[in-house]
């Protein structure tokens, strides 16, 4: 009798270690693939900063070509020159200047 009760025994710890490992097992799956940080909501956010560095890349090209214009006006006195005639209209001392529209 003792043998039939430590084999039900046994069998019953057995069905509730596996019940558990079952839950503990879907509740891992439910996280991994649908819970806020799971692996799709990774992909798609490594995405994202994939795309995010490529735009602050851009924009660190614009900035370099901006720092060059601007070394540019303060060294070169005939790009100044060419600014002021084309965008402010301005002429030298004696010139007439003309806008045509």
């Amino acid at each position: 009798m003792r043998a039939l009760f430590r084999r039900k025994r046994l069998t019953i710890r057995t069905l509730v270690r596996s019940s558990l490992f079952a839950t503990l097992g879907a509740v891992l799956a439910y996280l991994l693939w649908q819970g806020d940080s799971g692996l799709p909501v990774l992909a798609r956010q490594e995405f994202e900063v994939a795309e995010l560095q490529a735009v602050v890349g851009d924009l660190q090209e614009g900035i370099s070509a901006i720092e060059q214009e601007m070394v540019a006006y303060e060294s070169d006195p005939y790009v100044l020159e060419k600014l002021a005639r084309e965008q402010l209209g301005m002429g030298k001392a004696g010139e007439t200047v003309y806008v045509l529209n």
